[in-house]
């Protein structure tokens, strides 16, 4: 089932300006999980970025040529291997390790390297769902309003009586 028809049928709009506050809804919802998928982009860059730098800096001798070689011609090679290959990305996840930067902590570093443009990201998303929350919370109100506003039905079952008082 389509984010629309989800929230469609958890919503079960009544009139047009319930659609149009479906709509918007969804909308919401579709800037939510293209914000999620920004601050999955963040962190994978970021971690791309701390893993190049590791390798350039845990050569055996960084004075000498091959590692200016290294730095100059490779190490973007090995860094999109890292980025694409599982099998690369283990491989220099270990050489990285047995330097004592296991993945962790180029996890952690990413963040911290990233930490500005995450919370930009959750900030929107917080504020996307604040935003839908009012739009779903209205929704109910003009619900409710509706239905306070609904006829009663008269009852027919009211007997005509006369009042009298019982003995004592």
């Amino acid at each position: 089932m389509s984010i629309f028809g989800a929230i469609v049928s958890s919503v079960r709009p009544a009139d047009s300006v319930d659609w149009l506050y479906v709509k918007d809804v969804v909308d919401l919802e579709w800037d939510i999980h293209r914000e999620r998928s920004i601050k999955t982009s963040i962190i994978e860059l970021m971690q791309k970025d701390i893993v190049a730098d590791l390798l350039k800096t845990t050569r055996d001798d960084p004075a000498s040529v091959e590692t200016h070689v290294y730095r100059i011609f490779a190490a973007d090679g090995e860094i999109r291997e890292w980025a694409t290959s599982p099998a690369a990305r283990k491989e220099i996840n270990e050489r990285l390790a047995a330097r004592g930067f296991p993945a962790s902590e180029t996890l952690a570093r990413a963040f911290i390297k990233g930490v500005s443009e995450i919370d930009a990201v959750d900030r929107r998303i917080a504020s996307y769902e604040a935003r839908k929350m009012v739009i779903l919370r209205e929704i109910e109100r003009r619900r409710n309003e509706r239905l306070s506003r609904s006829p009663v039905k008269p009852s027919t079952d009211v007997i005509d009586a006369e009042f009298s008082e019982a003995a004592e």
